[in-house]
Parts: C-alpha cells; structure tokens; sequence
C-alpha cells in the first residue's frame, strides 16, 4: 500500500510570505508616515514578489478543472471563493466607510456605492474575485495547446490603454500570466523549486532576478512626466502608466524563478519554514481579517481618540513604527480570530461554505460521469481525471489543490 504523498513545503512557505508581505504593505498604508518607514522600505523588496507568488501557488495546484465541466467548475471550486466574496465584501466596506464617515466627515454612501465597489472588485478583497475570473479563463483554455493556453494569459495587455478605469483589469495583466503559468508550466515549477541548490539554476535566477530589480529601481526613480504619450489609432494613448504597468509584468516574470528557488530552500530552516508553513496555510482568515482589524483598531479605537501619529512623535504610542508593527500583530490576531470563526455553525459558512457538490452531483449524474476533455495538457504531462475529494471542500490549499484540509 503507497503511501499517502507528504504536502509540499515551499508553496506554503510562498503563501506565508505573501500573506506576511501584504499585511505589513497594509499596515504601512493605514499608519500617517507608513510608508516612508523603514518597515516599508524591506516590505517593498517584496514588491515583484508579494503577490506572484501567491498567484503562481495557486495556479500550480489549479490542474484539476481542466477536466471539469462548468458545473464541476463551479461548485468545486468557485463556491468557495463567491462566498467569502459576497459574504465579507460588504461588511469590510461598510466598516471602511463608517471610519471616513466619522473621522473625516464623508457622507455614508448610497446602496449603489457598495454594489459598484463590489461589482468591479475595487475592494480589499479583490483577489477572490481575480481568482474567479482567472480559474474561468483558465477552464475556457483547457482545449487548447499548453503554449497557446499561456498566451491567453497575456491577452489582457490588449487593454492596457483602459486598465486605469478598471482595477480587475490592471490585476489581470499582473497576474493572469503567473496563474495559468502556474498550472501550464508545473512539471517545469516543481524541478526548478526540487533543484534549489544547483549553482547553474541558482545563477541564471540571481540574474534575472537582478535584472528585474533593477528596472524595477528604474521605474521607481523615473519622473512621470519624462515620457510622452504615444498615439494609437483612435483616441487611445500609451504613456506613463501603460508602459509602466507592462514594465511591471516583465519584472515579476524575471524574478520569480529567484523566488522559487529562495522559499525552497527556506523550505529546510527549521522553526522559520514551520512558522511561514502555518500562515501559509491559513491565507484566507488572515487576508479577511486584517483589514477588517485596521479599521476597528486603527482608524475607530486610534484615530478615532484623537491620536496624532507621526514618525518622529516623542511618545512611543504616537509613533508611526509603534502602530505598524501593532497592526502586524492585529492582522496576525485576527486570522486566527476568523480561523476559530470558520469552525462555528452557519458563520464560519461565510469563510468555509458547506460543499455544495454532493448535491449538484446527484442531480446531475450524467454530467458528472461524462468523458474529460482530451485536451486538458500541461508542459510536460497530462493532467489526470481528479480523484478523491472534490476541491474545494475548505479552503487550505493555496486556493487550489486541496481546500480539502480545513484552515
């Protein structure tokens, strides 16, 4: 009898970092000053990386639902990531929105103002919408060759002119790519992240990855106005941001080997591998709740009192470190706060819904049992007709391979 195969390490590790990274950039961003802090500036070495990998993850564990059908599809895998959506969307915007309304006087807006935000994905919680509609794009490719299904990944920068009217739309050009590579490219990932320690594989990466943070300091030091528009056929316009936006693929592409290759081998420092392996394993909880902490301590119980916060403040709970690291803690607090909140009756559906495949199964017995597509291919393999529990069942596994293990 085989032995049930141990669960990856460095995909974890990726997601912990990620999860970590963004709750730091988070942090930086509520505090006055945040951003001109030390904190800010290590956390923005991240920047090529904080969500590539996190996208990258759960793309590699993304191969299944190209032998789904739709229904497959959704109740497999989309139920568990519209629910939380819609579940906790309106609950972090209404909290959001009541803080500007008390601290800064805006108006509450109107039902129309939270259904745009969350309609368009202009929310915290953006990233569950992005995994929704990059699984889609992914399934719709499942007929097609592996190399013509990674070029769909790169079709949003057809748009590029129109991505500064649509958030989701500059998510897609970042990330799409990283995701279907994740699932198209995982034969190639897993000997790349296997061989962390091979001089040859570790130089190239170093070296892309040099080159990237290099133009990646190019674009951060690079006036806005020193490049000029370039016309294109009608009224659209190529400038700054458009360009830089495509700059900003290239550089995510040209560091993430270097990536793989570092949360692999942080795959065998004891202690540390364990710890990012745990906050990588609970991704969801912890990117639900610490937007929703910031609010409620930050801008309600701080600002809120009247506390004036600066970086050079000479009371130690008036400065700007003080409170970022303090929003660290809520944010790593929270999560597990919402991890005991996903183990209750009824509101922990709202994190980890109950499955409803059994169900649609049932019902639809012949669509279940139908042949797989044959053309479900990654580089390297074919993927297997999925096996053993559906995907989906809670959300562990990087939003992919297995949310079969509860966070």
């Amino acid at each position: 009898m085989s032995k049930p195969q141990a669960r990856l390490a460095w995909p974890d590790i990726a997601k912990g970092i990620s999860i970590l990274g963004v709750i730091l950039l988070h942090a930086c961003l509520a505090v006055p000053d945040g951003m001109d802090s030390t904190l800010a500036a290590i956390n923005r070495f991240l920047d090529p990386l904080r969500m590539p990998l996190f996208f990258l993850v759960s793309g590699y564990f993304s191969g299944k639902i190209l032998n789904y059908s739709f229904g497959e599809l959704f109740f497999r895998r989309l139920w568990f990531f519209v629910v939380p959506y819609l579940a906790w969307v309106p609950v972090e915007l209404w909290l959001k929105f009541r803080e500007l309304h008390a601290n800064e006087g805006q108006e509450m807006p109107e039902l129309k103002t939270y259904l745009w935000h969350i309609f368009f994905g202009e929310n915290m919680f953006w990233f569950l919408y992005a995994l929704v509609i990059f699984n889609i794009v992914l399934w719709l490719t499942r007929n097609l060759r592996p190399t013509t299904g990674l070029l769909v990944g790169f079709s949003p920068l057809l748009l590029v002119p129109f991505h500064s009217n649509y958030f989701l739309l500059g998510s897609a050009i970042l990330y799409l790519p990283i995701f279907i590579a994740g699932t198209r490219l995982r034969p190639l990932i897993s000997v790349h992240a296997a061989h962390y320690r091979n001089k040859p594989r570790i130089l190239r990466s170093v070296l892309m990855a040099m080159c990237g943070y290099g133009l990646f300091f190019f674009w951060s030091v690079l006036p806005a106005d020193s490049i000029h528009a370039i016309p294109m056929p009608g009224t659209v316009m190529l400038g700054y941001e458009e360009l830089h936006i495509v700059s900003m693929l290239l550089i995510k592409l040209l560091v993430l080997p270097a990536g793989i290759l570092a949360v692999a081998w942080l795959a065998h420092i004891p202690v540390l591998s364990q710890a990012l392996q745990f906050l990588g394993r609970h991704t969801l909880p912890l990117y639900l709740a610490h937007p929703i902490g910031n609010t409620i301590v930050f801008g309600y119980l701080a600002l809120g009192s009247g506390m004036v916060i600066r970086a050079d403040a000479d009371s130690l709970m008036s400065r700007t470190t003080t409170w970022v690291l303090i929003l660290v803690v809520v944010g790593l607090v929270g999560g597990l706060v919402f991890h005991g909140l996903s183990r209750l009756p009824i509101v922990g559906w709202s994190l980890t819904p109950p499955s409803l495949w059994g169900w649609w199964s049932t019902r639809h017995a012949a669509r279940t049992t139908a042949t797989p597509s044959n053309g479900a291919q990654v580089l390297g393999k074919r993927v297997g007709k999925p096996v053993g529990k559906p995907v989906g069942e809670s959300f562990g596994d990087s939003y992919g391979d297995s949310m079969a293990r509860r966070l």
